[in-house]
């Protein structure tokens, strides 16, 4: 039913953001790694959007790129995976990496996703390795470690506070001034390190 918002970001949180578009206020349900990469408000902003409808609610869901929008509906494919854990994937782990671990069947990897046991990542494996395309298109590289790129770095950071127990509202924060004050080319643990000095 909807393709994308284009719109106003009027409020963000690490799950959610507000949109005005057409003097209509959408609340969109992001993945926390959309968060980081939302522009300031009151700027312009597209949304792929995933309308999910059932007999008691409606709800929408955003996401900066059509590819991950798309990977989300995959995975909502998956019996027992809900919305809520789709997002959780799609924000700890970088869209390329997440579809790489399905298909070489990296079940480790998915589970270094708080909520994602290893039940659930065995049955991502079998149910999508077939749906995301064969291996000779993806995951012919190793799975490695560390971030594909340094876009990834900001999400990366916060998960890992999310992991030692810091709420999502200030990890985010907390990673945004360490990278006011580092710039841009920090590491991942020095950013992860500097970070924890404003939590």
């Amino acid at each position: 039913m909807y393709e994308f918002i284009r719109g106003i970001l009027i409020a963000s949180s690490p799950s959610k953001a507000i949109v005005e578009a057409g003097g209509v206020g959408y609340a969109l349900e992001i993945p926390l790694s959309t968060f980081s990469s939302l522009p300031a408000l009151g700027e312009t902003l597209l949304l792929y959007v995933s309308f999910l409808v059932r007999e008691d609610e409606q709800r929408l869901f955003g996401f900066l790129s059509l590819e991950e929008r798309n990977l989300f509906e995959t995975i909502r494919t998956v019996s027992g995976i809900g919305p809520k854990t789709a997002l959780s994937l799609i924000g700890h782990l970088p869209r390329t990496e997440l579809e790489r671990a399905i298909l070489q069947g990296s079940a480790s990897h998915l589970t270094r996703v708080p909520g994602i046991g290893k039940k659930i990542a065995e049955r991502l494996i079998v149910e999508l390795k077939d749906k995301l395309g064969k291996p000779g298109q993806m995951g012919s590289s190793p799975l490695s470690t560390t971030p594909t790129s340094t876009s990834d770095l900001p999400s990366d950071a916060i998960s890992a506070l999310i992991n030692l127990g810091y709420p999502p509202l200030a990890a985010s924060e907390a990673v945004r001034k360490a990278q006011e004050e580092g710039g841009q080319s920090l590491s991942l643990p020095l950013l992860i390190t500097r970070s924890l000095r404003h939590v």
